[in-house]
């Protein structure tokens, strides 16, 4: 047995489990922080910020990342591709030695749901995808037009991931959200997934992973049309480092319950909350998350673990693995 895993999947509210084997499962929507599980790790938004700051001898510790990405793109003529530029650098992009998608990319995809939203630029994901999922049940995407298209079939079981602040590519085509001048055009675009979102969350339950209680941006956007949606829709779900008691209180207050886990511990205890942990594929995705390598690195060390222990499920060497981690 393991008691961290087990302390784990107490965190969890039954009803969000529950909802996992709905039709309408829940809709997942990840943030920077999500980028801690890549490997290596991709830098967070606090990161960022910090980065940003002391290349701009900006002192003042409170301005956050849109704001300082702003100063950079005033300095630099306005120009949105010096913001890109310095985003991509920052963010790994385009380098001979590229961030890998860790354990809990693959674990994520392995759950049942139908669509995925993101603000990160990055294609973890999309590579994750090409090496768990089938071929042609993974749609990615920048376009809302693609977007409804893809979730326009009934009854389909295709994962339809939509990067709502544009995303990194081969091509500079697709516009990042990213600076004020950006999110103020995101908010008054009355075209923009910020709409297409607002009409999303009455009809389905929302888990966030990868953003925090301080993230301005979010408040600034997403969470606003939860609140104009009010008691009048599912109960969501944020996944969140616990900071203080006041987290908890706090997400309540807006209809969301508040899971104090790490996003590869959520991820591991959903996985074990819905009986997935049984499939070795899944496990070793899980070690790999514990071991912060990539599932490839982990499948012949687990391998090795679970011959030596003897035990009979892949599940009790995940479990003994995570004794052993934590």
């Amino acid at each position: 047995m393991s008691k961290h895993l087990d302390k784990w999947c107490e965190h969890l509210p039954d009803d969000l489990v529950a909802a996992f084997a709905d039709s309408a499962p829940p809709v997942l929507f990840l943030g920077a922080g999500f980028g801690a599980e890549a490997v290596p790790p991709l830098k967070t938004g606090t990161d960022l910020a910090e980065l940003l700051r002391a290349e701009l001898h900006v002192t003042d510790h409170t301005v956050p990342l849109a704001e300082l990405l702003q100063y950079y793109k005033n300095c630099h003529s306005r120009s949105d591709r010096s913001v890109r530029a310095w985003m991509e650098k920052h963010l790994n992009w385009g380098t001979s030695i590229p961030t890998e998608p860790g354990g809990a990319h693959h674990l994520l995809l392995r759950l049942p749901f139908r669509i995925l939203l993101t603000t990160n630029y990055d294609d973890l994901l999309d590579r994750a995808a090409l090496r768990t999922l089938p071929a042609g049940t993974w749609r990615s995407t920048t376009s809302i037009d693609d977007f409804k298209l893809s979730l326009s079939t009934p009854g389909s079981s295709k994962k339809t991931c939509a990067h709502v602040h544009g995303a990194f590519s081969a091509s500079v085509t697709s516009p990042l959200v990213a600076s004020t001048d950006d999110y103020i055009a995101h908010y008054l675009n009355k075209s923009s997934w910020l709409n297409e979102i607002e009409e999303l969350i009455p009809q389905y339950r929302f888990l966030f992973i990868g953003y925090g209680m301080r993230d301005f941006t979010v408040w600034s956007s997403y969470f606003t049309a939860i609140m104009k949606h009010s008691t009048a829709m599912w109960p969501h779900g944020m996944v969140c480092p616990p900071q203080s008691q006041h987290d908890l209180l706090f997400w309540l207050h807006y209809n969301i319950s508040f899971i104090p886990l790490l996003g590869y511990q959520f991820l591991i205890a959903l996985s074990a909350r819905l009986g997935l942990l049984t499939d070795e594929e899944t496990a070793v995705c899980a070690a790999a998350a514990c071991w912060k390598i990539t599932p490839e690195l982990a499948r012949p060390q687990f391998s090795d673990v679970h011959r030596s222990l003897g035990y009979a499920t892949p599940e009790l060497t995940l479990r003994h693995i995570i004794n052993e981690t934590h």
